[in-house]
């Protein structure tokens, strides 16, 4: 494809001809990849030249970024080499018969839904896998004695417990997210990709979708049409050839000579059918965009997930053990020693706690401290794992039973 030079929309063009992606030696061409990547990029009109004879066709494009003044450039339309149209095609993918324009969609269709595929059967492993793992650990821990009892989640235990759940419930949203892939299209994949926040993090979607957009730009003519450097430019070439075609519809309504009516007929004609491989092209950028959502949320999924899963269970499990009672000891009565309220002892357990009942756990001699789980005591925190200095508590002896005399 030929280009010709850019001019102001209030000057007169200069027609020289070049080859796809060069300049003539200092005149200016087609907008930068910069403009044609500008969100306010718009096409304002397009004119068709035509030859005298019809031997030749040009376009004058009339563009405006963000309001700016208009500026055009011209290029020619016909004759250009234009790519033969695939046959229509059937593809089966999980059992279902696709069918698309053509073999070349219907193909990369087949083929990045297999991939998609994979990437949702690994997640659904990593969900088993993990599931499995965690009913394990969690199938040999006590946890039943915690049901119909209170439970003090502002403990250090309860924080590890809600922090367990959270990072599971991570994991079940990230597992699950790629299921559900959501939707693409080919204006998400155009530059600016925008993004909630002004960064974009690490493996995020409009940063896997930027990076895409980049590789396109720097391999064009291998990824892209010749003469097309962008994806933008991809997107913004499908609007001048619609564009296009309306005007050489109209040349041709008002064209009342046979063989020039043939000509025209024949100059629309090419131009559909390169309108409609630009389309195709679109289509199976759309398609692999789809399946990067896929790739990046199952890597995710396969990393992050799996971080948190483990990380999350390990802390429920550990926050649970340390909520619950212990059941294989008696309660132990004790007294209150010292009657200031600012005492260690009250301050854990509560101002007005004189005497409560707990299960002794463990006894640190060099810190002189004891470890107990609080069960009861009027005006006491109860149901919970406290560490008290043993200087500040007296077991309480219970009585004995008065015996009774003839």
């Amino acid at each position: 494809m030929n280009w010709r030079n850019r001019s102001s929309s209030n000057g007169n063009a200069k027609t020289t001809h070049g080859q796809a992606g060069q300049e003539a030696p200092g005149q200016e061409t087609r907008p930068t990849k910069a403009e044609w990547e500008n969100q306010g990029f718009t096409v304002r009109n397009v004119e068709i030249m035509p030859e005298s004879d019809l031997s030749a066709v040009s376009r004058k494009v009339t563009y405006r970024i963000d309001g700016a003044t208009d500026e055009d450039f011209e290029e020619p339309i016909f004759p250009i080499y234009v790519p033969p149209v695939p046959q229509q095609s059937q593809q089966t993918v999980g059992g279902n018969t696709k069918s698309a324009g053509g073999t070349d969609v219907a193909t990369s269709d087949a083929y990045w839904a297999k991939a998609s595929e994979q990437a949702r059967s690994t997640s659904k492993w990593i969900a088993t896998a993990l599931g499995a793992a965690l009913l394990a650990i969690v199938g040999t821990t006590p946890l039943s004695p915690l049901g119909g009892t209170r439970i003090d989640w502002f403990s250090l235990p309860g924080y590890l417990a809600i922090a367990g759940l959270f990072l599971l419930g991570m994991t079940i949203f990230l597992v699950l997210s790629v299921q559900v892939p959501g939707i693409t299209t080919f204006g998400d994949l155009m530059k600016p990709i925008t993004w909630r926040w002004n960064w974009k993090p690490w493996m995020s979607i409009p940063r896997a979708r930027e990076g895409m957009a980049d590789s396109a730009a720097a391999k064009q003519g291998v990824q892209l049409h010749i003469g097309v450097h962008s994806l933008n430019e991809l997107g913004h070439r499908i609007r001048i050839e619609e564009m296009t075609l309306d005007a050489i519809a109209v040349r041709l309504a008002a064209e009342t000579d046979e063989n020039r009516t043939k000509k025209w007929t024949q100059i629309k004609t090419d131009r559909g059918q390169w309108l409609q491989s630009l389309i195709d092209a679109a289509a199976q950028w759309v398609i692999v965009g789809s399946y990067l959502s896929i790739k990046v949320k199952s890597e995710r999924a396969r990393s992050i997930g799996l971080a948190c899963g483990l990380l999350g269970g390990t802390l429920l499990i550990i926050g649970y053990v340390g909520l619950q009672a212990p059941v294989t000891q008696e309660t132990v009565a004790y007294a209150v020693v010292p009657s200031e309220a600012t005492s260690e002892t009250r301050k854990v357990l509560g101002k007005s706690c004189d005497a409560f009942t707990a299960v002794p756990i463990a006894t640190d001699t060099s810190k002189n401290t004891v470890t107990l789980y609080v069960t009861g005591g009027e005006g006491c925190a109860v149901n919970k794992r406290v560490v008290l200095p043993t200087k500040e508590l007296a077991r309480v002896t219970p009585s004995p039973a008065p015996t009774k005399t003839s």
